[in-house]
């Protein structure tokens, strides 16, 4: 039988653990395509970041014995073997927004900025009182009817979305008419235990009022227009 190996060292060629059980090796079968594939789930959990070497071996009559921890104890039994060098960086995980001054009946973009794949999952949250403030609605299914989540335990409004291929997303807000004025705060975080996590605040603020008269000498009991604008 055909079967392909992996394995990771680090650069001082120590295989490394490629799961929680203590694994150094996997091994797949290789189909009558050619084709071979490896799912390391929630890889690089326990590697310092830096570089390693990831190797693979093919071994076509089945002579590579159970227990190969180290490619080097059976490099004579593989027929095939590659090596390449990969770089396990720090999760990175920031949040920032558009408009960090809003008035009332605007609205604001929240971004959050990784280093994570595609559709990686990123969460937003916003305390349910302040969400409730910034919509001027209490109704307890604001929440879900913007999108989002109640997390009763946190008292906030949970909104998810997947990074696009730059590792940002975007989560888009308005601010009632009636908002309260106040600061209202954000918080991002990443949805696969990495603990990382950064906040932002927003304020409304009070629209600015100008008034303008269409004279500014008038005679006693003659007309004037007064006009004005909110922004």
């Amino acid at each position: 039988e055909n079967y392909a190996y992996l394995w990771i060292l680090n650069m001082n060629d120590v295989p490394q653990n490629l799961n929680d059980e203590g694994d150094k090796y996997f091994r797949s079968y290789i189909d009558s395509d050619g084709s071979f594939a490896f799912k390391v789930d929630d890889f690089g959990e326990t590697l310092s970041t830096g570089y390693y070497k990831v190797i693979v071996g093919i071994d076509s009559d089945g002579d590579v014995y159970p227990g190969a921890d180290d490619p080097s104890s059976v490099a004579d039994y593989l027929e095939d073997q590659v090596t390449t060098l990969m770089q396990v960086v720090k999760g990175e995980l920031t949040i920032s927004v558009d408009k960090p001054t809003v008035m009332r009946g605007e609205s604001f973009t929240v971004t959050v900025s990784t280093n994570f794949k595609i559709n990686t999952l990123v969460n937003v949250s916003i305390d349910l009182d302040e969400l409730a403030d910034l919509y001027g609605n209490e109704s307890e299914a604001l929440c879900v009817d913007l999108g989002g989540y109640n997390d009763t335990d946190d008292d906030v409004c949970i909104f998810t979305k997947g990074v696009d291929a730059a590792g940002k997303a975007e989560f888009d807000f308005d601010v009632a008419t009636n908002a309260e004025l106040h600061d209202y705060r954000f918080k991002a975080e990443d949805t696969m235990g990495l603990g990382l996590s950064a906040s932002v605040r927003v304020e409304v603020v009070k629209q600015v009022l100008n008034v303008t008269a269409d004279k500014t000498t008038v005679v006693r009991g003659d007309d004037i227009k007064f006009s004005g604008t909110t922004v």
